[in-house]
């Protein structure tokens, strides 16, 4: 490995998308083997645990729906549960898939 192409100190999920974006090779690696090359940047992946990478378009977003907390929500809890998610951002703003005029707002 080339000196300074290795994992950062600190940077976590950032780190490996913003390297994924500029090295195609490593971005070849993190998808055929994710698990593998995420503790490879210190970040942590249980023993058992599958990781499935999934890359966005210009034409085709991803939105993940986590898997449901154990137990019941409060009201409190079930207002925050999609806190720091930015839809708009990612689906071009305005609150409806693929920005103004696509429909399907959400």
């Amino acid at each position: 490995m080339a000196a300074g192409a290795g994992p950062p100190q600190q940077g976590g999920y950032a780190a490996v998308v913003a390297r994924a974006w500029r090295d195609p090779v490593f971005k070849r690696r993190l998808l055929a083997d994710p698990a593998g090359t995420l503790r490879e940047w210190g970040i942590a992946v249980p023993a058992g645990m599958e990781i499935r990478i999934v890359e966005d378009t210009a034409a085709c977003t991803h939105l993940v729906l986590p898997r449901a907390p154990q137990g019941e929500l409060g009201e409190d809890e079930l207002a925050s549960a999609s806190g720091g998610i930015l839809f708009g951002g990612f689906l071009g703003g305005g609150g409806s898939f693929g920005g103004a005029g696509a429909g399907g707002t959400w």
